[in-house]
């Protein structure tokens, strides 16, 4: 994996975790997943 894929998947990642930040405040079922 180069550098640029590789900070294109922690970029994607990071806002895919961010995203899952409120809903995993809310919703414990989140953590099953």
């Amino acid at each position: 994996m180069n550098q640029k894929s590789k900070m294109f998947t922690i970029t994607i990642y990071n806002c895919l975790v961010s995203s899952w930040q409120v809903p995993d405040a809310v919703s414990p079922e989140r953590s099953i997943l």
